[in-house]
């Protein structure tokens, strides 16, 4: 938090200079989506997309960070990813495992623009295959 809510003052600490207000709580929740962005990232790294996409989609709904939101976004796409190789595959229950922790963890504006992308790119790869 660079600056105070109520009366915008610079740099505020857990009690602000100027106005008196206490921003202990917010800076907690500050702190606690920082953490939970951090586990998001070395689950990306693990590729353990599930987890990362849950821990991101915490963290944003904690606060909102546009660097958050695209690595949501990426962990979303690479968990839709694994939900077509399991279609492909033919490994449902592996699909509809990947779908549902996507549709219920991913960020909504990533997710409905991966969906539509990626199920018709799906959709055209199973056209060709059966031409």
């Amino acid at each position: 938090m660079d600056r105070c809510p109520i009366c915008r003052n610079r740099a505020p600490a857990a009690e602000c200079s100027r106005c008196g207000a206490d921003l202990s709580s917010l800076l907690r929740l500050e702190q606690q989506a920082q953490r939970l962005v951090e586990s998001g990232i070395t689950l990306l790294r693990l590729r353990h997309y599930e987890g990362a996409l849950q821990l991101l989609s915490s963290a944003l709904r904690q606060q909102y960070h546009p660097l958050t939101e695209k690595l949501a976004a990426m962990a979303g796409e690479a968990q839709l990813k694994a939900a077509i190789a399991a279609m492909l595959r033919q490994d449902w229950a592996e699909a509809k495992r990947s779908t549902e922790s996507l549709l219920r963890w991913g960020p909504r504006e990533a997710q409905d623009q991966l969906l539509a992308e990626q199920l018709a790119g799906f959709i055209e790869q199973q056209r060709r295959l059966r031409s």
